[in-house]
């Protein structure tokens, strides 16, 4: 999934493996709506934010395995948004990582029903005393981490996001680079933010890390959303897995809508640099993590 970087390959193989596994084990005997789930969450994928919790956590030299709960949870959670972003009401795409979406698979009352439940059930996976495979997030942190993925996830984060750009679709009002900035810190910037601040909380404790963590996360946040707009109007669907030219075709509000595609690219590679800047004030423990900044960067999918 990560041309060429064996290193972060290996890294999302050990993600991957406790993800598929602990799903499959957690939708067994559910019927058509865990299969729905299944096929919503195990296609291809880059796991980024599970990928930033854990290695946020190498990083200051804690244990990924005990990070893994919430790795898991937010990738439930981003499953779900995509799930839902694809519905007719929505974004209305067919393809999604190179493969029917999941409305398409399974109708759209069952795509709904199975975003509900990922977004249920990742706070179940938070909390279960279930699947002896991840050990217990410790007591003390869990309340923590709870607040920073519902935070997140809900009104205060994405879905505020998703509002945002939904009233902002095929508007012209409100068009400036603030206002673009402003629906992306929420829909993209708050998960990623929120998994690199989750990150540095359960490997140190220390909230003035978790905010430094938290701060370099929303600055990769607005990158990743950058060149997402960057790859929708230069890649292929092929590279991408899904249709490119969707959000030129829906007017929807991306960094291109206020600014050409040299100085979007200038901009993200420009708030990549300093959120590694932040990140390297701290012990650094993995090149992992510096390589998946590096990676979005320069991707083309």
């Amino acid at each position: 999934m990560f041309p060429h970087n064996s290193a972060l390959n290996i890294e999302l193989d050990f993600f991957y493996g406790y993800f598929s596994e602990t799903l499959k084990d957690f939708y067994q005997n559910t019927g058509t709506l865990g299969k729905a789930c299944l096929y919503t969450c195990l296609g291809k994928g880059k796991r980024i934010r599970p990928l930033l919790t854990l290695l946020s956590m190498e990083n200051l030299n804690g244990s990924k395995l005990l990070g893994m709960r919430p790795a898991i949870a937010l990738e439930m959670i981003h499953c779900y948004s995509l799930c839902h972003d694809d519905l007719p009401a929505m974004d209305n795409d067919d393809l999604r990582r190179g493969i029917p979406t999941t409305h398409k698979k399974f109708g759209e009352a069952s795509a709904i029903l199975a975003g509900d439940a990922l977004l249920t059930d990742a706070f179940l996976i938070l909390t279960s005393k279930k699947f002896p495979s991840l050990p217990q997030i410790p007591q003390h942190q869990l309340g923590t981490v709870i607040e920073e993925i519902s935070t997140a996830a809900g009104s205060q984060g994405m879905v505020q996001g998703q509002q945002l750009d939904t009233e902002a679709t095929g508007n012209a009002q409100n068009i400036s680079l603030a206002h673009v900035s402003k629906i992306h810190a929420y829909k993209t910037g708050a998960l990623i933010s929120s998994a690199m601040a989750i990150g540095a909380w359960m490997a140190t404790g220390s909230h003035e890390i978790k905010e430094k963590y938290r701060l370099a996360g929303a600055k990769l946040g607005t990158a990743f959303q950058i060149f997402d707009d960057l790859l929708d109007v230069e890649g292929t669907k092929e590279s991408l897995g899904k249709t490119p030219g969707k959000d030129e075709a829906a007017h929807k509000l991306t960094f291109l809508s206020v600014m050409s595609q040299s100085d979007a690219r200038e901009l993200g590679e420009k708030l990549c640099c300093e959120a590694e800047t932040l990140l390297r004030e701290s012990a650094i423990h993995s090149k992992a993590l510096f390589n998946l900044i590096q990676f979005l960067v320069t991707r083309d999918h």
